[in-house]
């Protein structure tokens, strides 16, 4: 019996030595899973989140303020396969009353603008001019009863020039503002980039360009849009040696370690310091005489420039209601305000002011369906006390087969008229002038 009470307590220390054993292995696991997560958790914020990160966290949070802040009406209207037919009238008090008609398919390649000018209850010029088969002519029964052919510059194609802008639909611009600011932080690390821990609740990014990673930035840039399809329509109107912004610097940027939230920051080349911060969801950037404001809100945003501490542009936008901007600047001031008034209605209030001279103007516009709009603008200019009123109505259709061509056969060219008709046309030109009270200018 002895025996089994010795065998029972060798068994019950060899059990607790491995239970102390095991509590040491799993403690040590324990210990060593901690360092591990402490590790990760220390390499991710300290050095994973680095300058070349930071890049892309910047180029991202701007790339989404823009696409959620940029708005248009949801019928997206793609002009280059669509006929654009508007007329109206434009009225100067006590000067002039213009009737325009204008006409145009990028498609077929046609452009009309018909224009008259009525004085006294009576129209006193009244002509079109056509644009076809890249040839251009002009029709007036006021200076001669004959279709007239006008020789154009060879190297001024109109309907090119037309199709590429009428080409560049709303999803067009927004995609085009939207990834040109991704292509531009994209192209900013070909620069020298750093991370810097300064203490454990902040650390240091910097971006340095030289004059060859300068040079090595513009060029990423111009291949980064040029590979871009989506962004062809609107880069092939822009001359990117007029759209090179890089220049050589350095950036430095002060974040907290862990929050990666910015501090402050700094960019300094030859022309100087720029100094920067945030605080109470405002952007400052500011240099000796200088100081750019950027606010955000919820639905929106501020902008405020100051120079010599005095307030020179003020932008405020709110999604899908209003737009706001005032500049003043030594003698001159403007107040610009767009309103969304409705889904239908919205309206365009300038006011401005340049040395003596007060401009005001109001135009409204009405949406009548997807394809026709209604517009009327006010407005008036007082110079000294001499004010003119003007007044303009217009009416815009968009659809389908809108323009057509004009028979051409029978055209005269306007170089090789003969002497009989060229008379004509100054007697009648000159008759047109009398009446308009200026045709003394040839006595």
């Amino acid at each position: 019996m002895n025996e089994n009470i010795v065998e029972n307590n060798n068994e019950e220390k060899i059990l607790e030595k491995k239970e102390v054993k095991t509590n040491w292995i799993v403690g040590i696991i324990v210990f060593i899973v901690i360092l591990l997560a402490i590790g990760g958790v220390a390499y991710y914020f300290i050095w994973y989140q680095n300058a070349d990160k930071y890049i892309d966290k910047i180029s991202n949070k701007v790339s989404n303020f823009l696409s959620e802040n940029i708005s248009y009406n949801e019928n997206n209207v793609n002009l280059d396969a669509m006929d654009i037919a508007t007329k109206g009238n434009l009225k100067i008090e006590n000067l002039a009353d213009i009737d325009y008609d204008l006409k145009l398919s990028s498609e077929d390649e046609i452009f009309n603008l018909g224009l008259g000018l009525n004085a006294n209850n009576k129209k006193i010029i009244d002509g079109t001019l056509y644009y076809q088969d890249q040839k251009m002519y002009l029709k007036s029964d006021k200076l001669i009863d004959a279709l007239l052919e006008v020789p154009m510059d060879t190297n001024v194609n109109i309907s090119e020039d037309a199709s590429k802008l009428l080409s560049i639909s709303n999803d067009d611009l927004k995609y085009f503002m939207v990834n040109i600011v991704k292509y531009y932080f994209e192209a900013l690390k070909e620069g020298e980039t750093s991370t810097k821990i300064v203490s454990l609740m902040e650390k240091e990014y910097s971006l340095k360009l030289d004059d060859i990673t300068t040079v090595n930035a513009n060029e990423k840039l111009e291949k980064l849009v040029s590979e871009d399809e989506k962004m062809i329509p609107i880069a092939s109107l822009i001359d990117f040696d007029n759209f090179k912004v890089y220049s050589e610097g350095e950036l430095v940027i002060k974040v907290n370690t862990w929050t990666n939230d910015i501090k402050d920051f700094s960019y300094k080349n030859n022309a100087g310091t720029l100094t920067g911060k945030y605080e109470d969801n405002m952007y400052i950037l500011e240099d000796e005489t200088n100081r750019l404001e950027l606010s955000e809100f919820a639905d929106g945003f501020k902008i405020n420039f100051k120079e010599n501490n005095e307030n020179v542009l003020t932008l405020n936008y709110v999604k899908d209601k209003k737009v706001t901007i005032n500049i003043m600047e030594d003698d001159f001031s403007m107040e610009l305000t767009y309103n969304i008034i409705d889904e239908k209605n919205s309206s365009i209030e300038l006011k401005a002011k340049a040395g003596t001279t007060n401009i005001n103007l109001q135009t409204d516009t009405e949406k009548v369906n997807d394809n026709e709009y209604n517009s009327k603008v006010n407005a008036s200019m007082d110079t000294d006390g001499e004010k003119v009123n003007f007044t303009l109505t217009n009416n815009m259709v968009l659809g389908k087969d809108l323009v057509e061509k004009i028979n051409v056969s029978g055209a005269k060219d306007i170089n090789n008229l003969s002497e009989e008709e060229q008379t004509t046309i100054m007697m009648n030109a000159y008759s047109l002038l009398g009446e308009l009270g200026i045709g003394n200018i040839f006595e």
